[in-house]
């Protein structure tokens, strides 16, 4: 879990106010599951276990379960008020009106409207806003089923407390429309489009993390009809695989695909040796100083880093970045924090991707993580993208 209780959010926005129903007469669903049986106690109690976990999807067997017996123990005393509450509560918690593909929106964009139902890949910003739509459906609920003593004799609210509740519940809630509607992004990409030199900008995992191949270092040209996102670890042999079939891949089609290139120094591959996981900074710093000082040696230092293959130190690195560029300008990058805003933008992506494998290849739809063949690549280009080979 990345946020306080981002399992009951994910929860509430997955299935619905009938989490909060639960939580709020729990003594009620407890009494009603052990009038239904043994059998029904069990899978209640193993429906609790597994609600800990934010992924909202290994319940869904239970949901029946838990719509059945809440509506059991609120079905002979909810009031006409109440029903309208947690109706009106269900139909805004269902969203019906929420476009989940948001076309009109410039560079490639993955689908933050539809990972923010997840609570393992929820956005931090999403997270926030569903945070504070769940708490004024609390407080309407609270409002709604006022307390015990009400509920068993009957008393209803007055028409003027319920329309009050459900403005609230509009009211709260109306930022998050607002933001799922894209109104924001629109406003930040239409200022950025503004500036020339960040013309191009693509918005990269489930964060939608924005990266800017202008200020990035490139395997290709800003200009190419397609850019990926390539995070790598210079410890890791399949890393360097994995450059070498990028290279072969430009060869292939030219100007058609292009590599935005972001070294990743907060971990190494699990596949890679111990002793690897001690440099990987020190190699991507090192990369990431190079690209600095002269970006046409960038390919060059990566181009010798994936032919040497696993016999290539830190040390061998230095070496042959000292023959690529002044020392002492490479000492003084080092000593900067250059090369660290870069990395930490690597290491932003590859977190937010909640993956732990590397090398990984992140385009608008989805990633490949790992390392492919180089003719799977080749095909997927071709098919997915319909590219054609230069000789072709």
């Amino acid at each position: 879990m990345t946020a306080p209780l981002i399992f009951l959010v994910a929860h509430v926005t997955y299935i619905g106010p009938v989490v909060l129903l639960v939580i709020l007469r729990y003594r009620r669903f407890v009494k009603t599951a052990i009038e239904l049986g043994p059998g029904v106690s069990l899978a209640a109690l193993i429906m609790a276990a597994l609600a800990i976990v934010p992924e909202t999807r290994t319940l869904l067997s239970f949901v029946p379960l838990l719509v059945v017996i809440t509506a059991r123990n609120i079905d002979s005393t909810i009031t006409r008020n109440q029903l309208l509450s947690v109706m009106a509560c269900c139909l805004w918690w269902s969203k019906i009106w929420l476009p989940i593909n948001l076309d009109a929106l410039p560079g490639d964009r993955p689908l933050p409207m539809f990972f923010m139902h997840s609570g393992p890949w929820m956005p931090v910003q999403m997270y926030y806003w569903q945070a504070l739509a769940m708490i004024v459906t609390i407080v309407v609920l609270l409002l709604t089923f006022r307390n015990k003593r009400q509920v068993q004799a009957g008393e209803m609210l007055s028409n003027s407390q319920v329309w009050s509740a459900l403005m609230i519940v509009l009211l709260g809630i109306l930022p998050v429309t607002a933001y799922c509607l894209g109104i924001s992004h629109r406003v930040e990409i239409e200022r950025h489009n503004r500036e020339p030199r960040l013309e191009r900008v693509l918005f990269v995992g489930p964060d939608a993390v924005p990266v800017y191949p202008a200020t990035c270092p490139l395997l290709g040209a800003m200009d190419d009809s397609f850019l990926f996102v390539f995070l790598y670890d210079h410890a890791d042999p399949s890393s360097a695989k994995m450059w070498s079939y990028l290279r072969q891949t430009r060869e292939r089609y030219g100007n058609q695909i292009g590599f935005v290139c972001l070294p990743v120094s907060s971990r190494a591959h699990p596949n890679a040796r111990r002793i690897d996981k001690q440099e990987s900074r020190q190699f991507a710093r090192l990369a990431a100083a190079v690209w600095c000082i002269d970006r046409t040696k960038y390919q060059q230092f990566n181009d010798r880093w994936a032919d040497a293959g696993r016999d290539w130190r830190y040390h061998d690195a230095w070496s042959f970045a000292k023959q690529l560029t002044e020392p002492e300008a490479i000492r003084q990058v080092l000593d900067s924090r250059r090369p660290d805003s870069l990395l930490a933008l690597a290491d932003r992506i590859y977190f937010s991707m909640n993956s732990p494998f590397l090398p990984m290849l992140i385009a608008r739809g989805g990633a490949i993580e790992g390392l492919p063949s180089r003719d799977f690549l080749f095909q997927l280009f071709e098919t997915r993208l319909k590219v054609k080979s230069i000789g072709s």
